[in-house]
């Protein structure tokens, strides 16, 4: 949908069907679907998780995308915007680091989304899990000091995107909380982008997720005070609005793949 605002002509193949491709063609796949992905001389390859080694060896133009991770910095990358940054690998177009985004058009963000009336639900889209990728031992205070409030923990583990989108704008609050790895490794989940477009504050334990709103987020690494400030937070719904507005500018597909043609050019 992005690509199509931007004025692209875009189909959605099936990876058997890639022999339809043609030079020219600015190519997307990931891991999952690029058995059958061709080498067509010409066309541009965007490839997210891809065996690398398949396409090393080509004389081809390859751009692998990746999420930003703080170890990003410690590696030889060109700074194109924050938290998005370029690698130059010989060979290839490179690796080029970016969170993802909102699911949404800037032009289908309703900044009077974060006027509405509340439900008495704090919901969460998405998997709580223990081990070295979980999250439950970072969510488990807010949610208890949400129900020591009268408030409702509402998990929605898979959603479509009507559901999650309305959900998530009538809840009462919906944080951004993340596990102990990805706080480390400072992994922005699209979950900040998509509630503040949806109409919440960002409400996280992050420090990366905070920097990547500029600021318009509320950051505690106490999830239980961050649900006693959220809830006041929430109150402010001009503030809430500049957050919308700062996605709506800065973190949505269409800066993305703005990003992947600045470096593809």
């Amino acid at each position: 949908r992005a690509w199509a605002a931007l004025g692209f002509e875009t189909h959605h193949l099936y990876d058997e069907q890639g022999a339809k491709l043609i030079p020219g063609d600015l190519v997307m796949a990931e891991g999952l679907e690029d058995k059958f992905l061709p080498h067509i001389p010409g066309a541009t390859y965007v490839l997210h998780n891809c065996d690398w080694s398949k396409y090393g060896e080509r004389e081809a133009r390859y751009l692998a995308l990746q999420v930003y991770t703080h170890d990003v910095l410690d590696r030889d990358c060109r700074r194109l915007a924050p938290f998005t940054y370029h690698q130059s690998v010989p060979g290839c177009l490179g690796v080029l680091y970016q969170p993802w985004a909102t699911n949404l058009l800037p032009e289908e963000i309703n900044l009077e989304n974060s006027r509405l009336e509340r439900s008495a639900n704090v919901v969460w889209v998405g998997t709580i899990g223990d081990g070295v990728f979980g999250n439950r031992e970072q969510i488990d205070p807010f949610r208890k000091e949400a129900g020591a409030h009268g408030f409702v923990w509402w998990q929605l583990p898979t959603c479509n995107d009507e559901l999650h989108r309305t959900a998530i704008k009538m809840a009462a609050l919906a944080p951004t909380i993340t596990g102990k790895w990805q706080t480390e490794v400072g992994y922005i989940p699209c979950r900040a982008f998509k509630n503040v477009s949806y109409g919440q504050p960002c409400l996280t334990n992050s420090a990366a997720v905070y920097s990547a709103l500029n600021g318009h987020a509320t950051l505690d690494t106490d999830t239980a005070h961050l649900f006693a400030v959220g809830i006041h937070v929430a109150e402010d719904r001009e503030a809430i609005a500049d957050a919308m507005r700062y996605v709506q500018a800065e973190h949505t597909f269409i800066n993305r793949c703005q990003r992947i043609l600045e470096v593809i050019a």
